[in-house]
């Protein structure tokens, strides 16, 4: 996780080199859906 986020806190998701770390669903729901991704409501 440090070496990918620069951070030691979980979770990090790791999305073909764009990085979420230390992440609720506040901030993932909006960082699928910039990728495409269809996210129930």
């Amino acid at each position: 996780m440090k070496t990918l986020s620069g951070q030691t806190k979980a979770p990090v998701l790791d999305w073909n080199g764009d990085v979420l770390a230390d992440f609720g669903a506040e901030e993932l729901v909006p960082f699928l859906k910039a990728r495409g991704l269809a996210v129930p409501a």
